[in-house]
C-alpha cells in the first residue's frame, strides 16, 4: 500500500459505513457505529474522520468539538445529507460533504488531503531550516560563511524545500472541482479562479 492513511469512518447507518469502508479499501479503516463509539476510537494515530452530522447519542458538531478539544491532529469531514447553515462556520471541521456520497468523492477527499499534508510538512520545514538559515547568516561574519560547506548545504537544503513546497501548491495539481464543489454554485469569482487551470 502507498502512503495508506487510517481513516475512522463514523456514520449510524451500517450500510454506509460498508460502503465507504469497500470504496476506501486501499487504507486503514476503522468504524464507529455513533458519537461515542468514534470518542472511544479515536487517538493520535488516526489521519481522517468521515463524520456523520445527525446521529444519536453526541452528534457530529459534538463529535467534532470533543475530537479538537482533545487536542488530536486529524482531518475532519463532516458528512450529512442536511443541508450546509451557517452555523457549520463554526464547527472544528476541514469540509462538509453532502449526502449522497459517490466513490469519486471519497476518493477525491483523500486525496485533497494528502495534497494538504504534503504541503503543510514541506511548509513546516522550510520554514525551520529557513529560520535557522537566517539566524546562522546574522551572528556569522560574511567572511566566515564563504568558506563554510555547511553553510552551502544548509542554502541547498532550503533551496530544496523550497522547490519541494512550490511543487506541492502547483495548481495545476489542484482540483479546484472539488474544492468549490460544496457550494454547489458557480459564481463570476470562482469562474476566474478556475479559468485558464
Amino acid at each position: 500500500m502507498v502512503d495508506s492513511l487510517r481513516i475512522l469512518i463514523v456514520d449510524d447507518n451500517d450500510d454506509l459505513r460498508k460502503l465507504y469502508a469497500v470504496w476506501l479499501g486501499d487504507h486503514e479503516i476503522e468504524t464507529a457505529d455513533g458519537g461515542q463509539a468514534a470518542l472511544g476510537r479515536i487517538d493520535d494515530g488516526v489521519d481522517l474522520v468521515l463524520l456523520d452530522r445527525d446521529m444519536p447519542g453526541p452528534g457530529g458538531r459534538d463529535v467534532a468539538i470533543e475530537i479538537h478539544e482533545r487536542g488530536y491532529d486529524c482531518h475532519i469531514a463532516m458528512v450529512s445529507s442536511l443541508p450546509a447553515d451557517f452555523d457549520i462556520v463554526d464547527y472544528p471541521i476541514d469540509c462538509y460533504l453532502k449526502k449522497p456520497l459517490g466513490e469519486s468523492d471519497l476518493v477525491g477527499l483523500v486525496e485533497e488531503y494528502r495534497t494538504q499534508r504534503q504541503y503543510q510538512t514541506a511548509l513546516s520545514e522550510y520554514f525551520r531550516l529557513s529560520s535557522k538559515l537566517a539566524a546562522i547568516e546574522e551572528d556569522t561574519p560574511t567572511a566566515q560563511l564563504a568558506g563554510s560547506d555547511e553553510y552551502e548545504q544548509l542554502k541547498q537544503r532550503v533551496e530544496a524545500k523550497r522547490r519541494e513546497v512550490d511543487e506541492a501548491i502547483d495548481v495545476r495539481d489542484v482540483n479546484w472541482n472539488f474544492a468549490f464543489k460544496s457550494t454547489g454554485r458557480s459564481t463570476a469569482d470562482d469562474r476566474g479562479v478556475t479559468e485558464g487551470i
